[in-house]
């Protein structure tokens, strides 16, 4: 073969590497996006879950031990300041 058969293999060659490099680097954005918009909504679920838990043991352990302490230590109705500085 010649070398004028071989011209235009180089261009063509180029065109189509090209063409599969973009097509292989859009499917991979697209599956990397894809992965991060599942990852996401996975952790933002379980954030409001563990949220959601968090409020209700706080409220289960607030409220009880308030009412109980109310009711037997007299000294509790002080301030914050005065029951710090009486403990040292």
């Amino acid at each position: 073969m010649t070398k004028e058969a071989y011209t235009g293999l180089g261009w063509a060659s180029f065109r189509i590497y090209l063409i599969g490099s973009l097509a292989y680097m859009i499917m991979h954005w697209a599956w990397w996006k894809l992965e991060l918009d599942e990852l996401t909504a996975e952790k933002t679920a379980e954030i409001g879950r563990l949220e959601t838990l968090a409020h209700q043991l706080l409220e289960d352990r607030v409220q009880p031990t308030t009412a109980s302490v109310a009711a037997t230590d007299p000294a509790a109705s002080r301030s914050w300041l005065r029951r710090l500085w009486s403990r040292s």
